[in-house]
């Protein structure tokens, strides 16, 4: 994943778990995949592991999602 600036504006294209404990038969479950997901949101910090982003900024405060890096599939910057 590149470097981002702080406060950059992001698209994070990212596949989250879909769970579901209704009984199915195994042609439904065949079919199941995960639910992708698309967050947009200022950049925060990058670590190891994880990509932070904040919705909403407010005189150096801000609201935080945390998304797991193996979890993301694309990253695009909002010019």
């Amino acid at each position: 994943m590149k470097r981002f600036r702080k406060d950059a504006l992001l698209i994070v294209y990212w596949d989250d778990i879909v769970s579901d404990s209704a009984w199915q038969d195994e042609k439904m479950v065949e079919k199941l995949e995960p639910a992708h997901c698309k967050t947009v949101g200022f950049f925060t910090m990058k670590r190891k592991h994880t990509l932070i982003l904040a919705h909403t900024i407010s005189k150096g405060e801000r609201d935080s999602m945390v998304i797991p890096v193996g979890c993301i599939t694309k990253v695009e910057e909002i010019k």
